[in-house]
């Protein structure tokens, strides 16, 4: 049986803990990495993105439909991209996916690694000549989509 002094002791002690769990430095410790030795499981789940690398995607399309792209690593360190860019063309609903261009000298890679102030410019096969005048844009996506890059939208004449 508790005596009275000791129900509002344990009141006390429930309110700090619940107090303690909605502060903000709670809820930022249960946001950052986990620590050494524990494991992914055992942490509180992240989103899965990271801040993109300092890479700049440019393009352009002429008059024929003929595509230019331009990928170019800014960062001081090598990066990985996926071994494809995605064409895609804005619609009513947003923008769809209408070409791929490879970027992987072999086939079947999974990454491409790009070194610090390398630029790549592949060739994109004729079919993904684009076709329809529009407001284009080309994405590239980190290895294993662990982030995304947008050119700026560019316009078919």
């Amino acid at each position: 049986m508790l005596h009275a002094g000791h129900r509002i002791g344990l009141a006390l002690v429930i309110v700090v803990l619940g107090a303690c769990r909605s502060h903000p430095a709670t809820q930022a410790a249960k946001a950052a990495p986990p620590p050494r030795g524990v494991a992914a499981a055992d942490a509180p789940a992240r989103a899965p993105s990271q801040p993109a690398p300092a890479v700049r995607v440019a393009a352009h399309a002429g008059a024929d439909g003929e595509l230019a792209v331009s990928v170019r690593n800014h960062a001081a360190a090598p990066v990985e991209i996926a071994p494809a860019l995605r064409v895609e063309r804005a619609e009513t609903q947003g923008f769809e996916p209408v070409a791929e261009v490879d970027l992987a000298a072999q086939a079947g890679a999974r990454c491409v690694r790009l070194a610090p102030g390398a630029e790549l410019q592949p060739t994109p096969p004729s079919e993904s000549r684009l076709r329809a005048r529009g407001t284009y844009r080309v994405v590239l996506n980190g290895c294993e989509d662990s982030y995304r890059i947008d050119s700026e939208p560019f316009e078919l004449p």
